[in-house]
């Protein structure tokens, strides 16, 4: 027996042990007591028949032992298929399809519209599916159309795409071909949520004999084949269409998460599943980790130890995973893969051989592999024209490895139907690039593309982005352009980069790119027409100079191949002779750049729609003879010359003439722009020397004018004062906000800020009025009170003069006393009276420190000169002899600091009020003999001293004494309240 025997007799068994293996065990797929099947269909969870079996959105009706999707109106959807793996539901949906008379007008029609979308969960696949037009001079077309949220308003945006069929006659159509004749076909735009087509058709006198109907329908890709017969199609064909699904509660997956307590939220259940974004629409959908399968909305572990292939020696399933080893006496190079053997060295080296040649085998295998890619590589660069474009000195070659780093999902900055952009780097000198992946593109012969390169690489001129290279190396080339920092026009316009554009800047910008655009028609050696220019097409740099853009290679068309075999570009901006006979002309662009003109002077967006359109709102006022600041930007309506505006909205009805040969040309356009521009600079430079005429007259005034406010309120006096600060008004103005607002009142505002270089923080004063007799009883009265300083006083730190009404700084206490009224009255060299005093004008640093505040400039009063002229401050707490006699005194304040003395030892606030106020109650209840207990606060009733209350209630009743001369000077009534004090910490 040779040496082999033994290893081909146990593959033997084990092809045995696998087919005898159990099958895996698949977790449930349906809510639990819910049909999982209706006529062979299988139906999986988050999808249900019967309440309580499915998610909402989702339900599904088994009728006649058929399953149908639920549609809008009670209508329903045969299903063919649900998949969960990849998030698709397969559907057949009617065609639709309109007949005519011999009167060349629709005899029957059917629409083909199904609204399958009650809840919006499901969108048409555009990767599965394509748009089907049959008919003899036809457009069909489908798309989605969006509103604003405004009730009532029109669709604000609408994406359609759509093919155009023709026949010449009856043998035109081919069977098997669908490019244009008889039968065209299209590839649709992602995030469609309706089944909405339409016709558009044109005469069709001279070929009802053979196609008297045109047929537009959605098919499943690799499912219909065209037939000439089909031109006569049953009327009630359907086709199968394939709908991606998704969780489509307006939430990424990130947003959802968070909604995992909710009912109905968050549908990836269990910590065995993982959320992915959906990439057809909003929402989101579940998949299973690694290890786990079935049902990702209602996960359950899988016994790998039951899966065939799993594991050659002994095997423990654990959560997620499972563990495979080979038992004592036994070894493996590897369990999960080869059977163990006896530890005997023949099987040992048995082993070793085997996987000696299978490492050889799969070395052999990736060798192939790379050679294959290398072959590849080598015809696709033949292919896209690499020998042609190799000897061209002005275009580089890229190799696939360059752009790599640049094609990564982070670094896309733009979709389109016809590909992705890039962002990145690039080369040695790091050059900033934008790098266009096509998803399609259609080269007719094989240099044609070289060709077209060659071309658009010698299109070098300002406002044209620069093409800078390509790569070959796949089979869909990659286009590398210069990169433009500011985005497109549509951004700047109507976009989130909105930025505020003067008539010069617009007509800048319209000349900019017309040039661009007469450049493309009439300077390059071959005629280049755009075919779908737009605000998105026009990209703009730092300094807002435009650069055209998306002309694509393959929009590069010689003069005598200008008629293309299908429409493209957006239908908002296309030329209606263009769309209608598909002859696209330099006379097609103008058109074009007339809407984008439009948008350009109105701001407003143009919108492809039967009502309301910009472009016929805007030509039936021209027409009417409103005035033209009626239809333009308010932004640029006040423009001083109205006679550009005019040209201007003269120049956008010529483009827009439905008769081409009456269209002006693009260098005509151009050159006309330029002169607008030019004018509309020199109005605007003219404007802007009176402007700094004016500018320059009113700093002069404010100058003379603060000159005249610093020396009317004291300057020069103070000026020589040390203790005092003068602040300019520029030094005040940042902390003059709104914002910084602390306190408002009948006389001032006060604001809260830092000051100076030390950051000192500060309350700022700014009175609303101030009432001086004198130009310089300010000055002395500032002087008076900078000189008071002592801790029971807020501090006067300075003031700017430099306004009508002075602007004071103090020192700024941090939360809202009788020592300081004492200072004020006996310890200054002028005697100071408050006259306002109240708890409101004491304020608390953190310590609870009081300060005297608000005794203010105006109360500063000499003892010879202590009549005021009226009566100032709180009737709560006015002694009702100064309000009798307007003679304001220090035993004034004495009565005051009496009050608030009171509203300290009852918490009880005082009001002005004849009857039960808290002054007269408190007088009346001390003079009848009540206990001082039940006077006071609560709070201090419960106090040991009660002596020490019964003196505090005496010297209120003192203080509020009638007898001016019967109440105690402030010097004493601080020096019995400290001793208080000190016996209060005592005990």
């Amino acid at each position: 027996m040779s040496s082999t025997t033994p290893l081909i007799i146990a593959l033997v068994l084990q092809q045995l042990l696998l087919l005898m293996a159990p099958s895996a065990v698949v977790g449930e797929t349906t809510m639990a007591g819910c049909p999982g099947n209706c006529g062979g269909v299988g139906i999986p969870y988050p999808f249900g028949i019967g309440a309580g079996c499915f998610r909402r959105g989702f339900e599904i009706i088994c009728k006649n032992d058929a399953p149908f999707l639920a549609g809008s109106g009670n209508e329903l959807i045969p299903i063919s298929d649900l998949s969960i793996d990849s998030s698709e539901a397969r559907v057949t949906l009617p065609i639709g399809w309109q007949c005519f008379n011999s009167s060349d007008k629709v005899d029957v029609y059917r629409d083909p519209n199904v609204d399958f979308n009650r809840d919006g969960m499901y969108r048409i696949s555009h990767t599965r599916n394509h748009l089907v037009v049959l008919g003899c001079n036809t457009l069909g077309y489908v798309g989605s159309q969006r509103r604003s949220g405004v009730v009532g308003s029109d669709y604000d945006h609408a994406e359609y795409t759509g093919c155009l069929c023709y026949c010449n006659d009856s043998s035109s159509a081919v069977s098997g071909d669908c490019d244009g004749v008889g039968c065209c076909q299209v590839d649709i735009p992602p995030d469609i949520s309706d089944n909405m087509m339409s016709f558009d058709s044109y005469s069709h006198k001279r070929n009802l004999n053979y196609s008297p109907c045109d047929y537009t329908f959605l098919v499943e890709k690799d499912n219909y084949t065209f037939s000439t017969a089909d031109l006569r199609m049953d009327k009630n064909r359907t086709m199968p269409v394939r709908l991606d699904w998704a969780i489509r509660d307006n939430l990424t997956c990130s947003q959802a998460r968070k909604t995992v307590a909710q009912v109905g939220g968050y549908a990836c259940v269990s910590d065995n599943s993982n959320c992915h974004d959906s990439t057809n629409g909003p929402g989101y959908v579940c998949k299973c980790n690694k290890g786990y399968e079935g049902n990702p909305y209602i996960p359950n572990d899988i016994d790998e130890c039951q899966l065939p292939n799993t594991c050659y020696g002994r095997c423990r399933n654990k959560p997620g995973s499972f563990e495979c080893w080979c038992p004592k006496g036994h070894s493996s190079a590897d369990p999960f893969k080869e059977r163990c053997t006896p530890n005997f060295p023949l099987p040992a080296q048995i082993v070793i051989g085997v996987l000696g040649g299978l490492f050889i085998i799969a070395l052999l295998v990736f060798i192939s592999l790379l050679r294959r890619e290398k072959r590849k590589t080598k015809e696709f660069f033949e292919k896209n024209g690499g020998p042609i474009l190799e000897k061209v000195n002005n275009i580089k070659l890229f190799k696939k490895e360059d752009l790599k780093p640049i094609l990564k999902n982070a670094n896309v900055i733009g979709k389109g139907g016809f590909g992705e952009v890039y962002k990145g780097h690039i080369g040695d000198n790091n050059q900033l690039v934008a790098v266009k992946k096509p998803i399609n593109v259609n080269l007719a012969k094989k240099d044609q593309f070289a060709n077209e390169v060659i071309i658009q690489s010698r299109v070098i001129h300002k406002n044209i982005v620069k093409l800078i290279g390509c790569c070959l190396e796949v089979d869909i080339p990659i286009l590398v352009y210069e990169f433009v920092s500011k985005g497109s026009l549509e951004d700047v316009l109507h976009g989130s980069n909105r930025l505020p554009l003067n008539l010069d800047q617009r007509l800048q910008i319209a000349a900019e790119s017309a040039e661009g655009l007469a450049y493309m028609h009439s300077k390059t050696s071959t005629t280049i027409l755009h075919g779908d220019v737009k605000p998105a097409n026009i990209l703009l740099n730092d300094d807002l100079l435009p650069k055209i853009s998306d002309f694509g290679i393959s929009r590069l068309l010689a003069m005598d191949n200008d008629h293309t075999m299908s429409v493209i570009g957006d239908m908002s901006y296309m030329d209606p002779v263009y769309f209608q006979t598909g002859l696209l002309t330099n006379k097609s662009d103008v058109y074009s750049f007339g809407v984008v003109l439009l948008e350009l002077i109105t701001r407003k967006k143009a919108s492809h729609s039967d009502k309301n359109s910009l472009l016929r709102n805007f030509l039936d006022a021209y027409t009417s003879g409103k005035t033209v600041t009626e239809f333009v930007d308010e932004e640029i309506a006040a423009a001083n010359d109205h006679e550009l505006l005019v040209n201007l909205a003269g120049m956008v009805a010529q483009c827009l003439n439905l008769e081409v040969d009456q269209r002006p040309e693009m260098t005509d356009i151009a050159e006309r722009l330029h002169y607008m521009a030019k004018r509309a600079r020199s109005v605007v430079g003219g404007l802007f020397i009176a402007a700094v005429f004016i500018f320059i007259a009113l700093l002069r005034r404010e100058k003379r004018k603060m000159k005249e406010f610093f020396k009317k309120n004291g300057g020069p006096i103070l000026e020589k004062v040390n203790n005092i600060k003068l602040y300019k008004k520029e030094d005040l103005k940042p902390i003059l906000k709104n914002a910084n607002v602390i306190g408002k009142g009948g006389f001032s505002e006060v604001y809260k800020g830092h000051i100076g270089d030390s950051n000192q923080l500060v309350a700022v004063k700014k009175p609303i009025h101030v009432s001086l007799e004198k130009r310089d009883q300010f000055a002395n009265e500032v002087i008076i009170q900078s000189r008071v300083i002592h801790k029971n006083i807020v501090k006067l730190i300075g003031c700017c003069l430099e306004v009508d009404i002075p602007i004071l700084v103090y020192e700024f206490v941090s939360k809202e006393s009788a020592e300081g009224l004492a200072y004020m009255h006996s310890k200054t060299s002028t005697t100071i009276l408050h006259g306002d005093v109240k708890p409101a004008n004491i304020l608390l640093n953190d310590d609870l420190l009081p300060k005297i505040s608000d005794f203010g400039i105006s109360r500063l009063l000499a003892v010879d000169h202590d009549h005021t002229m009226s009566i100032i401050g709180d009737t709560s707490y006015m002694d009702p002899v100064y309000c009798q006699t307007g003679l304001l005194t220090d035993k004034s304040d004495v009565y005051s600091f009496g009050v608030v003395l009171l509203e300290l030892i009852t918490r009880k606030k005082a009001s002005h009020s004849d009857n039960n106020g808290l002054r007269w109650n408190f007088i009346d209840a001390y003079t009848s003999g009540k206990t001082v207990t039940e006077l006071v606060d609560e709070e201090i009733a419960t106090t040991n001293d009660v002596d020490i209350l019964v003196n505090l209630a005496g010297m209120v009743v003192q203080c509020l004494n009638r007898e001016v001369d019967q109440r105690p000077e402030m010097t004493d009534i601080a020096e019995r309240l400290h001793n208080m004090a000190k016996r209060v910490h005592s005990n």
